[in-house]
């Protein structure tokens, strides 16, 4: 397992990741790869879109799975105020709601899989829901 930061409005960071993925991989043995994503929810296409266009989605050495990581459903334009004495306020005023006409604005996509972090696996170092993601798709 590995892990690749990488910045979408960097354009050199998909080739990082395919550079980096080649020394890990090596030979043309099958290779199944899990992407993870911790990103706001109006990234996820230009994301997704990225990783196929580089040729991440193939399926000829393996599987390509794309988990993301639920985010709370804020979207929209942000604004922002400097308040008396510095303080800066941020918020959104677009109102989201689901096709049924249910909130989504601070409640987002409720996940198939729920998982969270703890305390426990923080003071370990672990990444709980990586963790969670990888056990789901090895089934």
């Amino acid at each position: 397992m590995s892990y690749v930061s990488g910045d979408l409005g960097d354009g050199g960071h998909l080739g990082r990741l395919k550079q980096s993925l080649s020394e890990l991989e090596g030979d043309p043995a099958p290779v199944n790869r899990l992407f993870y994503l911790s990103i706001a929810p109006g990234l996820y296409e230009k994301a997704v879109q990225g990783l196929g266009a580089a040729g991440f989605g193939r399926e000829d050495r393996g599987w390509s799975r794309i988990i993301v990581e639920a985010m709370a459903g804020t979207t929209g334009t942000v604004n922002f105020a400097t308040l008396p004495g510095g303080y800066r306020i941020s918020w959104t005023g677009l109102k989201v709601l689901k096709p049924d006409g249910s909130q989504f604005h601070r409640v987002g996509i409720r996940p198939t899989v729920p998982v969270s972090r703890t305390i426990q696996g923080v003071v370990e170092g672990r990444d709980e829901i990586l963790e969670r993601a990888i056990e789901v798709v090895s089934q």
